[in-house]
């Protein structure tokens, strides 16, 4: 993949969806300072794209460094107060720095915004959970569960919800699922400091090799 982008940018280096692109691969593989650069590139090359001020701001969060995290995407809901990935990502910042109140409105609002969007939802329920509001928590993940056994559920974001219930296990079940359904997400599972305290399972890291995730 690295090497399509590079050769992506070398026919055009002024394309800033390649530099956007790009910096998402560099993250999965952990190397946060070079996908920070392309980030910011894109930024420069599409001034108006709220996207790629929001993206800075999720690589810090892949980063763990979340009140650069924070700021940066406070910065760009100052662009467009209705992005509703914005107020998804800044809830996730607000929950790791302990804010778990701000969190829980920025997960409402991009609830809202999306119309509830399974995404959108399971981050809600993961904020609930980790505040102590487990009823609303596990309705919103009987919910997500239910449409899984109908069609699609975003179980990489449903392992996250039983992760911060404390259930260990059935997140680990969750995230193997997937892998089974090789959603996208699974190449940040290295990386992803909401599985941080997964890592030392013996489980977590067969998975982190059969997927081939940074952070190994």
């Amino acid at each position: 993949a690295e090497t399509l982008f590079q050769e992506a940018l070398r026919l055009d280096p002024g394309y800033p969806i390649a530099h956007q692109w790009y910096a998402n691969a560099l993250t999965a593989a952990g190397r946060f300072s070079e996908a920070r650069t392309e980030m910011r590139t894109a930024s420069e090359l599409d001034p108006l794209s709220v996207v790629a001020y929001t993206a800075i701001g999720w690589i810090d969060l892949m980063a763990g460094d979340f009140e650069a995290a924070r700021a940066n995407l406070e910065s760009a809901l100052d662009r467009d107060p209705n992005f509703a990935i914005a107020h998804g990502w800044l809830g996730v910042a607000l929950e790791e720095l302990d804010r778990l109140e701000d969190a829980e409105v920025s997960h409402r609002r991009a609830v809202q915004l999306t119309g509830g969007d399974q995404r959108s939802r399971a981050g809600l329920a993961r904020a609930l959970a980790r505040s102590g509001q487990t009823a609303e928590a596990r309705a919103l993940l009987d919910e997500l569960e239910g449409e899984g056994a109908a069609g699609y559920a975003p179980w990489y974001e449903i392992a996250k919800i039983w992760n911060a219930l404390g259930d260990t296990r059935t997140a680990l079940d969750r995230l193997e699922r997937a892998e089974a359904a090789r959603a996208r997400s699974m190449v940040f599972l290295g990386v992803d400091p909401q599985l941080n305290d997964l890592r030392p399972d013996p489980d977590f890291q067969a998975l982190l090799e059969r997927v081939g995730s940074a952070g190994r």
